[in-house]
């Protein structure tokens, strides 16, 4: 199926262009329209995609500012996984520059791949465990995740293709019990100029998992290439570059245009606990999930943290998110733990970026209090959420304070 879709920001116009009746446009008219796609020849293009394509429909809408879209070409996402909807091929019939635009993972029956819009793959390290698209994790273990790109040009290299992922540090048991993770492949000149797969990573134990990078793990190989080393900053961040080691981002066409990144992360079970109470006022020891309080009254929040695991956690550091219905008493934060049994006053960090409460050795644990005014119309809910950083692990909770008022 061919479809355009120009898709821009804010309130810029949208613009879709189908094919018949049924929203289809054989190949042969995809590749005479492209050929005109010159800004000269906008109205051309628009008169022969009607002439043979007939019903033309031309659907202009305005979309509401909330709509957040990414500028593609060739439809939006799909249900499967993967994305953009974009025209295929199939092994035999790759394009030529000439009649078409270049493409990334556009061939359904590649015979070393299979369908490569479903490039983005994982499995557990180690032993004879196969690729999929989902995987069920387990503290302690390892998981190799495998990113297949390719050039679909029949006759054209393509340059300054980069391949990035994003991944969820914590995969948290509280939440939804599948997550995902997302490779992208881009490329400037290619149409569209991005794709993207995604994996599901299951958490059904009865703790959060994090999962971290393995060292040196990394790697790209591609079909005429040796394997070389990825930088993690760039595959976590704007992108590595790939393709052929003389000339990184370049993919060749043909049957040498092909490639893939490899890289291995591990499963941690973050070996702590972490939870947030709250009680009205300043004084006695009253601490709940949920509380009710008076409009522009006190409550009182404490934040525990205990490492049960097996390792010295450093650098645990605590963080309180405020909406504007909470506002922190200055110097009202104070620690509590082995060193600082009576407790020790804090710098106001807690409420501005974190604030780090040391070591913690595995058996320890700490307390930290402060105190903010909580602000509503009767009847209200704030939310009031905290987190938690070490280096195995991150984790939150929240306690919620109602406003008091009638009828409630």
């Amino acid at each position: 199926m061919f479809r355009f879709k120009a898709v821009a920001r804010g309130n810029s116009k949208q613009i879709n262009i189908f094919g018949d009746n049924r929203g289809e446009i054989d190949a042969t008219t995809i590749n005479l329209l492209y050929g005109y796609v010159q800004p000269k020849n906008i109205a051309i293009m628009a008169l022969v995609a009607a002439i043979i394509a007939g019903g033309i429909i031309w659907g202009i809408t305005r979309p509401s500012d909330s709509v957040d879209s990414l500028a593609v070409a060739y439809g939006s996402a799909s249900t499967d996984g993967w994305g953009p909807d974009r025209i295929t091929y199939s092994n035999g019939e790759r394009p030529e520059y000439s009649k078409a635009p270049q493409t990334l993972n556009s061939v359904t029956d590649n015979p070393m791949h299979g369908d490569e819009r479903n490039f983005f793959q994982i499995r557990e390290a180690g032993g004879n465990h196969h690729w999929g698209d989902s995987v069920e994790l387990q503290p302690g273990r390892e998981y190799e995740l495998s990113i297949f790109y390719a050039n679909n040009t029949a006759d054209k290299a393509i340059d300054f293709v980069r391949t990035r992922v994003q991944h969820p540090r914590t995969i948290k048991h509280k939440d939804a019990k599948v997550h995902k993770a997302t490779a992208f492949v881009t490329a400037a000149q290619t149409v569209p100029a991005e794709v993207w797969d995604t994996v599901d990573l299951v958490n059904n134990t009865n703790g959060d998992i994090t999962l971290l990078y393995k060292e040196g793990s990394a790697r790209v190989t591609g079909n005429r290439d040796r394997t070389r080393p990825v930088e993690p900053s760039e595959l976590f961040g704007a992108g590595t570059l790939v393709g052929v080691a003389e000339q990184p981002g370049t993919i060749p066409p043909g049957g040498d245009g092909f490639g893939t990144v490899v890289f291995t992360l591990k499963s941690v079970a973050p070996g702590f606990t972490f939870e947030s109470a709250v009680q009205p006022g300043t004084t006695g020891n009253d601490f709940r999930t949920i509380i009710e309080a008076p409009h522009g009254s006190q409550v009182r929040v404490r934040l525990t943290y205990f490492n049960h695991g097996t390792t010295v956690q450093r650098k645990v550091t605590l963080k309180a998110l405020f909406t504007e219905s909470v506002q922190f008493v200055p110097h009202s934060a104070v620690l509590i733990n082995a060193n600082h049994r009576s407790g020790v006053q804090l710098k106001d960090g807690i409420a501005n970026g974190g604030v780090q409460i040391g070591d913690y050795s595995p058996k320890t644990n700490a307390a930290l209090y402060f105190t903010a005014f909580v602000y509503g119309p009767p009847c209200s809910q704030i939310s009031l959420k905290s987190t938690i950083a070490t280096p195995n692990g991150d984790s939150y909770d929240t306690v919620l304070v109602r406003i008091s008022g009638q009828n409630c």
